[in-house]
Order: C-alpha cells, then structure tokens, then sequence
C-alpha cells in the first residue's frame, strides 16, 4: 500500500513584496516550494519552510492563502511514510528560517558563484532547502548540488527531469 505526497511550487495570494523580489529574480510566476499529503483523517497537510521557521499547515489554511503553481505527485509506502517520511518531518519542524541564506542566494547568481557564501549546512533552512532534503533523504533522490545554493527553479528543473 502507499500514500501520495505533492512537492509542489506556489506564490502567496497577497502582495508579499519578499515573494515578488524572490520571483523577479528568479524569473518566475512562483516563490515558494513545498510538501503536502492528505492525512489519515482526511485533510491536506503541508510542510513548509516559510516565515520564521520550518512548520506544518492544515491545507485549508495555506491554501486560503496560496495558489499553487505546479505539483509533482510522488508514491511513498505506507512502511516508509511512518518510518523515514513523518519522522523526518518531525525532526526539522522548527528549525529557524535561513534569511540570511537567502542572501548568499542572491550573491552566488550574481557572481556564478557554486556555493552560497552565507550559507549554514541546514541549521536554518528555506523552503528550496526543506524540499530537497526531503527529496535526497527520504525519497533517496541523487541530486548533486549545494542545498545551501538550491532555488525554486532548480527544483522544477530537478523534478521534471527525475519524475
């Protein structure tokens, strides 16, 4: 038996003028990325690195505030969901968002740069971060980049061509 979890791209509904900087520079219509799954007793959940930490969201709050852009549906066994999915979940939420990380960001597309100079190796995170953590250590995905350095758009890079 397995369960269905969505990685996902979206922009808040507001006018967050942190997420219009995020997609002016990337060039894209989405800022943000994300987990989400129907629970067992019926509704959404996402996990997200947004705000001031890494946390979890009933889906009809976060979606009352975010428009998806685009999602990628993964299968996950039911043994692995409760033994590496949830735990690992469980793990990071409230690690501290990685502001300053998303400076280096900044720096390393400016100048090519391979590595993120403000970097942190995952005490604090984004939401880019999150994901693709998620992606190499629970689902196994072989993804040989900087985490540190990883956007929204590397991901949909990423996902559209292991998916």
């Amino acid at each position: 038996m397995s369960k269905k979890i969505y990685v996902g791209l979206s922009t808040p509904k507001s006018n967050n003028i942190y997420s219009k900087g995020i997609r002016t520079i990337l060039r894209t219509p989405y800022s943000h990325c994300y987990v989400r799954w129907e629970t067992s007793w019926g509704f959404d959940a996402v996990y997200e690195a947004s705000g001031s930490s890494i946390k979890f969201v009933g889906g009809d709050i976060w979606h009352a505030n975010n428009e998806i852009y685009r999602e990628w549906e993964m299968d996950i066994s039911t043994r692995t969901y409760h033994s590496k999915f949830l735990p690992y979940l469980m793990g990071r939420s409230g690690t501290s968002y990685g502001f300053i990380q998303i400076i280096g960001i900044l720096i390393a597309i400016i100048f090519g740069l391979k590595s993120n100079p403000l970097g942190d190796k995952s005490r604090k995170m984004i939401c880019s971060e999150l994901v693709y953590y998620i992606l190499t250590e629970v689902f196994e995905k072989k993804w040989e980049k900087d985490p540190d350095i990883i956007t929204p758009k590397d991901l949909e890079r990423f996902m559209d061509e292991s998916t």
